[in-house]
């Protein structure tokens, strides 16, 4: 008899306490049984990878190279792995969205070369290794019984450090050191991963695929070129972001939620209020633009630099802020869709350098770059209440994105035409994703990835240099609308 009364009080609680409030009306909502199970996530990922680094060896030899006994090996793959935690919410008796966090190992690139240069033994390598730290949005939907496919997607903080070595006897060691480097960046990047998987109870199989966007490189380049042909010691390349291509299976477990209520799944949800929306955003990014400095001074075969005592700094991140309205109807007690128009500035990408330059005199030199972006936007917008207040969202369209590049040369013993300031303007493709939390319906505080699609830049110079030899004056880049990175906060208010 306990047990009827128990059963009966566990009813009666749900029914008192988990209502659905849309437009400031109660109702109640009951799902009927299904194979979902919500609840706190934490998972692992081990599979195989590769980086879009170049496809070949570092090296090339023909009849008039400066090669000779040339052995060369490459491998772009690599074991890959992950760890991730998380919560998801039971949305329907099929669906489960939810968010993760989580650290990857992307594997690494590998590359060596060996023979003679110039008659003289030589060993040459390069290794390209990333990691990335990501914060997704997911999303399963459940097919029959526990199968289920699943998506995610988000931001990752990616992390890749590029080494190189090279040694030879024909070089003194002060010069050798121009051409051992370890160079390390850090960048926002979209990532998406799309997967299937079957869940037991509260463990989930599955298997993935994971794309995280970034440099797909063709050239290593000592001036932008496929190989090190020999001319000239191997110049170190930038780092970069390149992309990256993983195949994983894994295991994940759910915590089942305990709330007797959420159990006999019934919802509570206090729904956004529609209206017409204002609301600002301020935070971090930076532009797709060359991600090191202008130029290298030990460029010359006989080791006498056209570039000396370069004192030199690059930075790419930048305060970001935008501000926007719109207007957000109400399609399920759960659901808004909208549109937003706003204005964004994208920040800036800030080069210095400054040293000496032989050409025709040695002349003291100061050369400066200055990237500067702006966007005008229209977007789609969705926002999911998954519990109270608690909402995932996203956003979608099209930015028209302004970029001006700023070059500023200035030489003592001669007056050139290398300061220019070119501008262009250009519609690309805006994608945002979010979390929030609204309070009374009206006040909504909010954390964002935006990425504005662009040129992912590795080249600065007209004829697809890396930097600036000295060889001839800085000719003024291209201006091109490079992709944006932001991470916001914000806060926005509904009428």
């Amino acid at each position: 008899m306990k047990k009827y009364f128990l059963i009966l009080s566990l009813d009666l609680a749900c029914l008192l306490t988990n209502s659905v409030f849309a437009n400031g009306k109660a109702h109640i909502l009951y799902q009927p049984a299904s194979n979902v199970v919500s609840g706190w996530v934490i998972g692992a990922d081990v599979g195989w990878g590769y980086l879009d680094t170049p496809k070949d060896n570092l090296a090339f030899a023909d009849v008039y190279t400066e090669f000779k006994n040339l052995s060369q090996s490459h491998d772009l793959d690599d074991l890959v792995w992950g760890v991730h935690g998380g919560r998801t919410f039971d949305i329907t008796p099929s669906i489960l969205l939810g968010f993760e966090a989580g650290y990857k190992d992307l594997g690494k690139s590998k590359y060596k070369s060996t023979g003679k240069w110039d008659d003289v033994d030589f060993t040459f390598s390069r290794k390209v290794d990333q990691q990335a730290v990501d914060v997704l949005l997911t999303s399963n939907y459940f097919v029959w019984q526990g199968l289920n496919l699943f998506a995610k997607a988000g931001i990752a903080y990616v992390g890749s450090t590029t080494r190189q070595t090279f040694d030879t006897i024909s070089l003194p060691p002060e010069t050798l050191a121009y051409y051992n480097t370890k160079k390390s960046i850090w960048r926002f990047r979209p990532e998406v991963i799309l997967g299937m998987g079957y869940m037991f109870n509260n463990i989930d199989f599955h298997v993935l695929y994971d794309h995280i966007l970034g440099v797909s490189e063709i050239k290593w380049g000592d001036w932008g070129g496929d190989y090190w042909e020999g001319s000239y010691p191997p110049v170190s390349p930038r780092p970069r972001i390149y992309g990256t291509n993983l195949v994983m299976g894994g295991i994940s477990y759910v915590f089942t939620d305990i709330n007797p209520c959420i159990m006999h799944r019934s919802i509570l949800c206090a729904c956004g209020k529609p209206g017409w929306v204002v609301g600002a955003n301020v935070g971090w990014g930076y532009l797709d633009a060359p991600e090191d400095n202008l130029a290298f001074g030990d460029n010359d075969y006989y080791h006498i630099p056209d570039l000396t005592h370069l004192s030199q700094s690059h930075d790419i991140g930048d305060i970001v802020w935008g501000v926007h309205g719109g207007r957000t109807f109400s399609i399920t007690y759960n659901m808004l869709l909208g549109f937003d128009v706003g204005y964004k500035d994208l920040g800036r990408s800030k080069y210095k350098s400054t040293g000496k330059w032989n050409g025709s005199y040695i002349s003291p030199f100061y050369l400066s770059r200055k990237v500067d972006q702006q966007a005008i936007d229209i977007l789609l917008t969705c926002n999911y209440f998954v519990w109270q207040g608690l909402n995932l969202f996203a956003k979608a369209g099209m930015a028209y994105v302004g970029s001006t590049t700023k070059q500023t040369f200035d030489i003592m013993y001669e007056s050139l035409p290398y300061n220019a300031k070119k501008s262009i303007w250009e519609l690309r493709p805006e994608l945002i994703f979010g979390m929030g939390y609204m309070f009374n319906n009206h006040i909504d505080v909010h954390l964002l990835y935006d990425y504005i699609y662009g040129v992912s830049e590795t080249k600065w110079n007209k004829y697809g240099d890396d930097y600036w030899n000295g060889k001839y004056g800085p000719i003024p880049p291209k201006p091109r609308t490079y992709g944006a990175n932001l991470v916001m906060g914000g806060i926005s208010y509904t009428f």
